[in-house]
């Protein structure tokens, strides 16, 4: 069949494609469109499913909603990122706001090889909607961050040879955010993962670990598990990812985000084609959205900036994770409606979410 010109229709799911995994089962049918009936399957989405799918139709057997809905809450099966969920999702901002009314986050992150990492998710957390950001950074490279974040004021941190002082956490839980980003581009000097370890343990805001935050654990002898909680979103990509979990079997992607959420009671969006993204209850997402365009540096300290902006705001873990997910790969789709999208930067990204949250979620001003 893949040889034939003509057209190839699956039904369901293209022959020798695994329906939750996506993995081919030696050789699988190479699909132009895929008709699958009453819900999208896992393995449409994740794996080489895209691949072998081609465009995908669902098509209603009559199956009802309820039916579905609980069995989406089986291990193993996912909901899909939607602009209708999303939009539930989205927070409000009252006539009466204010600007500490309306999320306070923090950025922790910085140094001197890597002071754009911090300022891209500074900018990110404030198109989302948080209505006082603040970065803390090194103070050493404080004057460049703040020098590049006019709308966002800086906070310095004490700092010795090897990184951050540890005694820096005392101001930043003195600053009273309402959710913290901790680790773009903050280094990974045996101090700095000092503080970043009193940090987790002293803090009691909600927070994302990105970046060096998540290399701070991996280099932690102790159990860090012992101070997670569901109000923790990490976000790793796949090297990130091993650093923490071993080298584990990563055919089941769905399966092994929603295993490591659960066994580290904290959501986990682990960041791929696509993301997944899941909470300790089992609740998982994939992302819908997004293209090759975002291969490019600095994409993931945006989606870590939006996810503690809206997490400021008071969005549930789970719901800011994959808001920031859809919405973020939303953006670089509309970038590259116009645009070759090897040319696109995280600055782009973050240029293009203003639009993106009005017309694709059709939010009123």
């Amino acid at each position: 069949m893949n040889g034939r010109p003509a057209p190839t229709v699956a039904l369901d799911v293209p022959t020798g494609l695994h329906s939750d995994t996506g993995a081919v089962l030696g050789t699988a049918v190479q699909a132009d469109r895929t008709v699958t009936m009453a819900a999208l399957k896992t393995g449409l989405l994740v794996g080489d499913g895209p691949e072998y799918a081609g465009d995908v139709d669902v098509i209603d057997i009559g199956i009802p909603g309820f039916i579905l809905d609980r069995v989406a809450q089986e291990p193993g099966c996912v909901r899909e990122t939607t602009d209708a969920a999303v939009r539930v999702w989205w927070p409000t901002r009252p006539r009466g706001a204010y600007k500490y009314s309306v999320g306070r986050a923090m950025v922790i992150g910085g140094s001197r090889r890597f002071s754009g990492a911090p300022t891209l998710a500074s900018r990110a957390a404030v198109r989302s909607g948080a209505g006082y950001v603040t970065c803390a950074c090194p103070e050493p490279v404080q004057s460049t961050i703040a020098g590049t974040l006019t709308t966002v004021p800086t906070l310095p941190l004490s700092v010795t040879d090897e990184g951050v002082s540890p005694n820096a956490v005392e101001r930043v839980l003195g600053e009273q955010a309402d959710a913290l980003l901790v680790g773009p581009g903050l280094g990974r000097g045996a101090d700095t993962r000092r503080f970043v370890h009193r940090l987790l343990r002293d803090n009691d805001a909600p927070l994302v670990l990105d970046a060096d935050g998540l290399n701070a654990l991996a280099d932690l002898d102790a159990d860090w598990t012992e101070h997670a909680d569901e109000s923790w979103i990490l976000t790793p990509h796949i090297g990130e990812f091993r650093r923490l979990a071993g080298n584990v079997e990563r055919t089941d992607r769905v399966r092994t985000v929603q295993e490591y959420a659960r066994r580290w009671n904290v959501v986990l969006l682990l960041k791929g084609q696509p993301s997944i993204v899941a909470d300790p209850e089992g609740r998982t997402y994939v992302g819908r959205t997004g293209t090759a365009a975002l291969a490019t540096a600095g994409t993931g300290d945006v989606l870590a900036g939006q996810c503690v902006g809206l997490l400021a705001q008071g969005l549930p873990p789970i719901q800011a994770a994959a808001a920031a997910l859809h919405l973020g790969g939303a953006a670089a789709q509309q970038y590259t409606s116009t645009r070759d999208p090897r040319t696109m930067s995280a600055s782009d990204l973050i240029d293009e979410l203003p639009e993106v949250t009005r017309e694709c979620l059709e939010v009123d001003p």
